[in-house]
């Protein structure tokens, strides 16, 4: 699709190279927007050759130009079979375009990635996401520009590997990989080999649960480090009544784009403070 302040609202998508595709759409004040709807086994490879580092498909949403606001869709089986990576896929792709977008209240499971993006992709926020897979090796967020920011998601990536390279489906899964600068508070991040690694100190962090290494993001008194969120399930992103998370995020005011209720329609922050992670205890 070529779009400019274009809504796809109910939109079912399986089995193609990419669910939906944007281009174009410049304008740095409208969105694009794709809501309400399902993104499943978007399993096909348009490039998987030997070499050349240039295998690319099985993506849900490729964001090829303009703004988006991706919100409250599913995104499930987006990844395959490729020879330069071992596995590839993503729920969310920004290639040569997508600054300024915003990606939340979207669930997530079983994607090679949720998301990646190319240098050119910047500023873009993810917040209120509900990630989840037991794949060693799933990654969560993929970031190589600059100026994102990432709010009250749940990542839950818990499988640890063999922390061989980037073509070994067993070597781990990472959960926040950061090239440049970031925001990074109010989130639940589990991964198995690496819950966070950036290069060097976020622009804003605290308020987060992390369990699995955290690289180069200071720990601070408001973070609870490898502490374990205490959530129902692998793949139910609620807390239980003893989580350590209710009522232990950021008590200012909720910061801009964050919704103030969150998937359950539970009004944000409902106790003495908000709860870390994507859900609001109730």
């Amino acid at each position: 699709w070529t779009t400019s302040d274009v809504t796809f609202d109910g939109v079912y998508a399986t089995g193609n190279i990419a669910g939906l595709r944007t281009v174009g759409g410049t304008s740095s004040s409208t969105f694009t927007t794709i809501k309400n709807s399902s993104f499943i086994d978007n399993n096909v490879m348009s490039v998987d050759t030997v070499g050349g580092n240039d295998d690319s498909g099985a993506f849900g949403i490729l964001v090829n130009g303009g703004k988006v606001l991706v919100e409250n869709n599913l995104f499930s089986g987006q990844e395959a079979h490729s020879y330069d990576y071992g596995r590839d896929g993503a729920a969310v792709e920004f290639y040569q375009g997508g600054s300024g977008s915003i990606v939340r209240k979207n669930r997530s499971t079983s994607n090679d990635a949720f998301t990646e993006t190319d240098p050119s992709a910047n500023n873009i926020s993810y917040i209120q996401n509900h990630i989840a897979w037991n794949g060693a090796h799933a990654t969560g967020l993929v970031l190589t520009g600059t100026g994102y920011v990432v709010l009250h998601n749940t990542i839950y990536l818990p499988t640890d590997g063999t922390h061989g390279p980037i073509t070994d489906p067993l070597r781990g899964a990472q959960a926040v990989i950061s090239t440049a600068s970031l925001t990074l508070r109010n989130n639940i991040i589990i991964g198995g080999w690496k819950a966070v690694y950036v290069p060097s100190a976020p622009t804003s962090y605290g308020y987060n649960d992390y369990l699995g290494q955290v690289q180069n993001v200071p720990i601070t008194s408001t973070d609870l480090n490898q502490v374990n969120p205490l959530l129902v399930s692998a793949t139910d992103r609620h807390e239980t009544a003893g989580s350590p998370t209710i009522d232990a995020g950021d008590p200012a005011a909720l910061e801009a784009n964050v919704s103030d209720t969150d998937m359950d329609d539970t009004y944000v922050p409902t106790g003495t403070a908000r709860d870390i992670g994507v859900d609001e205890y109730e």
